[in-house]
Order: structure tokens, then C-alpha cells, then sequence
């Protein structure tokens, strides 16, 4: 390095090793994005009261499983949909669930979401109308209208 009184010249070297860490923790903070170490949210705290009803009766519905579905990222690239835990409705049919997800009833449940009652559930709905597989089928099944 050249020293004069009033000028000193830094060597290139140092801006190319600032530039260098700079591009390293860019490209961690990618891949962990991509992991999903930092972005996973599937494990929400319950925020706000649900009810959940029958679709044909409108009596309040005990022990239906209410989960969203979120994507897991593994690995860099591959992604899977998983379902989050289980938040249970009461006896009195009332479920305690996070804010800003669509739910749906757990995948080995014996209910279903009505998709007559609700064609497209919002995210943040108060009242979840189900009905059980059997009574979907028996629905589907008769030739009379549906009101």
C-alpha cells in the first residue's frame, strides 16, 4: 500500500471481500427462504371463536376437527401442502381457531364442510355449516330439489 500525506490508496482487494460477504448472505438468505426455516407458519395460535353447525338441523355440531391447509418447503425448490394441527369444536359447537385462514375439516373426519350453505368459505367466517359423508351422499343421491 502506497502512504502519501495527503492521499491513501486502499487496495481493491478489500471492496472485493465486502462484496463477496454481502453475496453470501444474500444467497443464505435465499436458500432458507426456499427451506422454509423462517417463513413456516403452520403451527398459528388460535385468535378468534369459530361455531360450527349442522347443515341440515342448524344444532350446534361437538368434535369436528377444523384445520387450514399451508405449503412445507423441505427442500430448496419441492413443496408439499400439509394440514396445520386440529382445533376441535366444543360441546357447544364452538371451535377456538387462528385469524386470516380458510378452514376446512380434517381430511380423516367423518364431516365435510356444506358446500351449499358455504360455496366458498371467507377466511375469516364466524359459522362453519358441515354435514356428515353419509348425509352427503343421501343429498346427492335424492331427486328432489334442494332449497
Amino acid at each position: 500500500m502506497t502512504t502519501h500525506p495527503r492521499i491513501t490508496l486502499v487496495p481493491c482487494w478489500s471492496r472485493v471481500e465486502r462484496a463477496t460477504e454481502v453475496l453470501f448472505l444474500s444467497m443464505v438468505l435465499i436458500v432458507a427462504n426456499g427451506c422454509g426455516f423462517y417463513t413456516m407458519n403452520m403451527h398459528k395460535a388460535p385468535e378468534r371463536w369459530v361455531t360450527v353447525l349442522d347443515a341440515d338441523t342448524g344444532a350446534p355440531v361437538a368434535g369436528v376437527p377444523l384445520v387450514y391447509l399451508d405449503t412445507e418447503k423441505p427442500y430448496f425448490i419441492v413443496s408439499s401442502l400439509v394440514e396445520s394441527g386440529h382445533y376441535v369444536s366444543g360441546p357447544d359447537g364452538r371451535a377456538h381457531v387462528p385469524r386470516n385462514v380458510r378452514l376446512e375439516t380434517a381430511h380423516e373426519s367423518n364431516y365435510l364442510i356444506d358446500s351449499i350453505r358455504h360455496p366458498n368459505p371467507p377466511k375469516n367466517a364466524e359459522v362453519y355449516y358441515v354435514r356428515t359423508w353419509e348425509s352427503y351422499e343421501e343429498l346427492v343421491k335424492s331427486p328432489k330439489p334442494i332449497n
